[in-house]
């Protein structure tokens, strides 16, 4: 628990410093406030036994990740600021760049994948200049993100406060005031302890999301805005999400909040979804913001005529059928690892077919970050999303299905509020 955390744990299957094999970077999810990549979850042994090296991280989380006060921003003025643990993962690309080859890796041959804030990460580094040839494939998981109206530094935007006004609330929290050098000076004083004890007390710290803030220097606008302007990396990429997005609103009663988020009354929602009750109603719309924005980044990026893959997640283990509304929040990062038996946990058991589908998708992974195509011998074939093809690859649960033109009248809703920068 301390600042002093950027550090990495990397798998290799080289026997020799020569090989040059793929590098799969993973970004722990977490909500930018917790996650430990040392999880039994994120253990890269099965994938660098396919023939990839893979490397996990720590960076700085929390308030000590994502900062802004009006006397910092000053003092540094013309710099970065307010993003420290995106930057953090730059540092980790960096590092790949100069290190990875001496265990066997491939520096020209990167593939940055997350899930949740994870796979948030994964959007805005696509986004970003800092990041220009520091990878060369990426996938984002079980993720969803404001696509045209991102937090800012240092203006509120659709209701959403910002990052300065959470720093002038610790500031007055810990009675920091005075000119700026002071300000900065105390600011600084304040022990991690301290930092930790105080956003781990939600009536003292309650800022929402901790997704990356737009502050004019790191990030520059929107990610949806980079996407719709074809100027994101130009490489290849896999969006997707799961079918019980909803599992992360599991503590939410009614789905009022939630609607007026979306700005959707309850009859523009019983047009959309029917006549459900409010726990459908609150699955039905977050599976729709998580998939939806994750499906508007994926169309932007084949539009543009780069190489982009989509899918839909919806499996659950086989002792799990009929008993959850469906594939919960990163359902498929266990797969994609081959860890299922972390799951075992809650009482389920994990049956040949749970393996055999986790070691298809798995192997869909690999192939994805060895030629940039998750397409290969003996795997289920899944075709590209083009300007010309809205195509993704469901997850189903006896097998992996190529579906066209997934629920139309939902992603069209979705696609229109996100053009319309409401979110």
């Amino acid at each position: 628990m301390s600042e002093d955390c950027l550090n990495l744990n990397i798998w290799t299957p080289a026997q020799t410093a020569v090989e040059k094999l793929p590098v799969m970077v993973w970004i722990t999810p977490g909500s930018f406030r917790g996650g430990a990549p040392q999880m039994p979850l994120y253990d890269g042994a099965a994938l660098a036994r396919q023939g990839v090296l893979v490397v996990t991280f720590k960076a700085r989380l929390g308030i000590l990740g994502q900062f802004a006060h009006p006397a910092l921003s000053r003092e540094q003025s013309g710099e970065p600021l307010g993003n420290y643990g995106l930057m953090d993962m730059v540092a980790v690309l960096q590092w790949v760049q100069r290190n990875i080859d001496q265990f066997g890796g491939d520096p020209e041959n990167v593939i940055l994948f997350g899930m949740s804030s994870g796979g948030v990460a994964v959007n805005y580094l696509m986004s970003v200049a800092a990041t220009e040839g520091l990878f060369h494939k990426a996938i984002s998981q079980s993720s969803a993100i404001r696509v045209s109206a991102p937090r800012r530094l240092d203006e509120d935007v659709n209701g959403v406060k910002s990052l300065e006004k959470d720093g002038l609330a610790m500031a007055s929290h810990f009675d920091i005031d005075g000119q700026d050098g002071e300000i900065v000076a105390a600011l600084r004083s304040i022990s991690v302890e301290q930092i930790l004890e105080y956003q781990g007390n939600p009536r003292l710290f309650n800022p929402g999301s901790l997704n990356p803030v737009v502050d004019g220097k790191f990030i520059v606008e929107s990610v949806g805005e980079v996407f719709r302007s074809g100027r994101q990396h130009p490489i290849p990429y896999i969006s997707g999400a799961t079918s019980w997005e909803g599992s992360l609103l599991s503590f939410v009663q009614t789905a009022d909040p939630v609607l007026a988020l979306f700005q959707l009354s309850r009859e523009d929602a019983s047009q959309l979804y029917g006549d459900v009750d409010e726990r459908a109603l609150i699955n039905n719309i977050e599976r729709d913001f998580f998939f939806g924005s994750q499906r508007y980044l994926a169309k932007h990026h084949g539009e543009s005529g780069h190489k982009s893959w989509l899918y839909y997640f919806s499996r659950v283990l086989e002792t799990q059928q009929g008993k959850l509304p469906g594939a919960s929040h990163g359902a498929e990062t266990p797969y994609v690892f081959q860890t299922l038996d972390t799951m075992q946990g809650s009482g389920d058991t994990i049956s040949a077919s749970d393996r055999a589908y986790a070691k298809e998708i798995s192997a869909m992974w690999v192939q994805f970050a060895k030629t940039g195509d998750p397409n290969g011998d003996a795997l289920t074939v899944w075709p590209p999303f083009t300007k010309d093809d809205d195509v993704l690859l469901e997850f189903a649960q006896d097998k992996p299905i190529v579906r066209r033109n997934f629920d139309p009248k939902r992603m069209q809703y979705f696609e229109s509020f996100f053009d319309a920068g409401k979110l």
